[in-house]
C-alpha cells in the first residue's frame, strides 16, 4: 500500500468515526490551552472556524483577544488558489467560503510570518506530530509560510491521537504538540520540549 492509499484508508476511517463523536461545545480546550507556555506567550495566533465536527475555537478566540491578543483565521483566496490568512475581530461578519468552511468577510489580511501560534484541526493526529488532514495540503502550504520559532499545536478529541505512527510525507507539517480537553488531559509533545 503506498503512503497515498493508507492515507486514503486512514480518511475514511476517520471520517467515520468522527460522525459518531458530536463536538462537545464544554470540551476544557481552553482550559488546556491556557496551560500551553505558546498560549500564554503569543501576541498573534491563527485559529480556525469549526466546520463540521472539529473542536470548538470561539472560546479560544475570545479569551485570546480579551488578553490583547490579535487573532487570525484561513480564508480561500480564489485568485491564488490556496489559503490566506485574515484577521477575525470580534464583530467579524462570517459566511461560508471554499468548500463550506466558514471564513470572516472583509477583513484585512495577515501575514503567516507574523503569527506566533497556529492552532490546527485534523482528522488524526499521531504521538510524533504527524496531522493528518482532508488531504488537499492546504494548512500544510500555510505553515510553509510561518517564521521560524513560531509554534504549532493541533487541537483534537481523545479519539484522534493515536498511538500508532501515520503516514508522513516530506511536504507534512509535524505539530509541536497535539492539545485535548482538560479532561482527557494528556499533551502529546515534541520537539523543543524534548520528548
Amino acid at each position: 500500500m503506498t503512503v497515498q492509499e493508507e492515507k486514503r484508508a486512514l480518511r475514511r476511517e476517520a471520517r467515520a468515526r468522527r460522525a459518531a463523536h458530536a463536538a462537545d461545545p464544554r470540551a476544557g480546550f481552553l482550559s488546556a490551552m491556557r496551560m500551553r507556555p505558546e498560549w500564554r506567550s503569543a501576541r498573534t495566533a491563527m485559529l480556525y472556524l469549526p466546520f463540521g465536527v472539529e473542536p470548538p475555537t470561539a472560546d479560544l478566540a475570545d479569551d485570546f483577544r480579551a488578553r490583547g491578543g490579535a487573532v487570525c483565521v484561513p480564508v480561500w483566496d480564489p485568485a491564488a488558489a490556496r489559503y490566506a490568512l485574515a484577521a477575525l475581530p470580534e464583530d467579524a461578519v462570517v459566511a461560508p467560503g471554499f468548500g463550506g468552511v466558514p471564513e470572516p468577510v472583509g477583513t484585512p489580511r495577515v501575514d503567516p510570518a507574523a503569527v506566533d501560534l497556529f492552532v490546527l484541526p485534523g482528522l488524526l493526529f499521531d504521538r510524533f506530530g504527524t496531522r493528518l488532514g482532508h488531504g488537499r495540503g492546504h494548512l500544510d502550504r500555510l505553515l510553509a509560510e510561518r517564521r521560524p520559532g513560531a509554534a504549532v499545536l493541533g487541537l483534537a478529541f481523545p479519539w484522534q491521537l493515536r498511538d500508532a505512527p501515520l503516514p508522513r510525507e516530506p511536504h507534512d507539517i509535524p505539530m509541536d504538540a497535539v492539545v485535548l480537553p482538560l479532561k482527557d488531559r494528556e499533551t502529546f509533545l515534541r520537539g523543543r520540549e524534548g520528548v
